[in-house]
């Protein structure tokens, strides 16, 4: 019987791409027959438009926008309605490249989308109403699209058992001392499970050893990989910056505008894990030159001039996951060893989580 999995949209945020080791074998596990998968239409809607906190942001730019438009002579009126209208339409080309994303995703694992119904919708205004989980007090709006989803998921839970993967605190505290729910807060964790024991042959584990020993004998294969991930997780993050002035050692919270070049970057292969379908996880470590906001410090006058701050070239310092994915067929070839070279020359590394990401130096001390 197939293993039946619920995903909830903070988990499919964390991965936009749908291209981490661990969504890569789910989904492989589902085009398999092992796994069936279940998305609540909310899920999908939520996934396929901007998140809360940028739907926000843009809100609060055209507020901006207007106001700046009343503010200024005639003639800047084309440059800032331009403006605004390339900001739009890159919104709206990012909802339809993820929504692409997210059909094609679910087309390739036959998900089922579940939608929800009038009596959903009472029991969600119950909860409204006397603030339980998972809204976070009563008439709190903002959480109806959890509510309903929570709703959803009971349902499927009614006579067979279900595995819940969110990262949403409120929502797996809603669900969980439900009868047949099982929650997770990702999809690594979700793949640890005994029920996937079962379903990673014995070939595959043997094997995965063979591909690890290749990776640390030939990482420099994976250059482009490690620093195409690095970089994409790094972008739009900041990263905390502590000055020689700062005496309360608070230090001061500081936006990556640019990723460069990794300069080297390591695995531990000893803490790998098998994850099945030919995916296997691993923590690495890297050191990565970007360019920083310059931190408020430097901004400096001289006479009535101003000289505002420009960015800061730092060495960062990171820690985190990634998969090494390879194809399902290959690693479970009995004579994987013999073929190796070839077999790895189709696989590839998805960098999947940062875990930490701190300063090892800026160019003020290398100079």
């Amino acid at each position: 019987m197939a293993v039946r999995v619920a995903i909830d949209t903070s988990v499919f945020r964390r991965d936009p791409r749908l291209r981490s080791g661990s969504t890569e074998a789910l989904a492989r596990f589902a085009e398999s027959g092992y796994v069936t998968i279940f998305v609540p239409e909310v899920v999908a809607k939520e996934f396929a438009s901007l998140p809360a906190d940028k739907a926000q942001a843009a809100a609060g730019l055209r507020k901006v926008l207007t106001e700046l438009r009343r503010g200024t002579p005639e003639e800047f009126a084309p440059t800032i309605e331009k403006f605004e209208a390339d900001v739009d339409g890159e919104f709206r080309r990012i909802e339809m490249e993820s929504e692409a994303i997210f059909q094609a995703w679910t087309a390739r694992t036959k998900a089922n989308f579940v939608g929800a119904t009038n009596d959903h919708a009472q029991r969600v205004l119950t909860r409204y109403f006397d603030g339980t989980l998972p809204f976070k007090s009563k008439k709190s709006r903002a959480d109806f699209p959890d509510a309903f989803i929570v709703e959803v998921l009971l349902d499927l839970a009614a006579e067979e058992e279900l595995f819940v993967v969110t990262a949403d605190k409120r929502m797996s505290d809603a669900l969980a001392d439900k009868p047949r729910i099982t929650v997770v807060p990702d999809l690594k964790t979700l793949l640890e499970l005994d029920d996937f024991d079962k379903v990673r042959s014995e070939v595959e584990t043997s094997n995965a050893p063979h591909a690890l020993q290749w990776l640390k004998e030939n990482k420099v294969a994976f250059d482009d990989d490690v620093e195409k991930g690095v970089s994409a997780l790094l972008s739009g993050t900041r990263v905390r910056y502590y000055s020689s002035w700062d005496q309360e050692n608070r230090g001061e919270s500081l936006f990556i505008e640019q990723a460069h070049r990794v300069i080297e970057w390591s695995i531990d292969t000893d803490g790998a894990e098998y994850l099945g379908e030919g995916v296997i996880s691993m923590s690495f470590g890297c050191t990565i030159e970007v360019e920083l906001e310059e931190p408020s410090d430097r901004g400096y006058s001289y006479g009535y001039e101003y000289f505002a701050p420009s960015p800061m070239e730092a060495i960062l310092e990171i820690t985190g996951t990634f998969s090494l994915v390879v194809r399902h067929d290959d690693l479970a070839d009995p004579a994987v060893k013999q073929s190796i070279d070839d077999i790895m020359e189709h696989s590839r590394i998805e960098v999947d989580a940062l875990d930490s990401v701190t300063i090892k130096m800026t160019h003020r001390e290398r100079w």
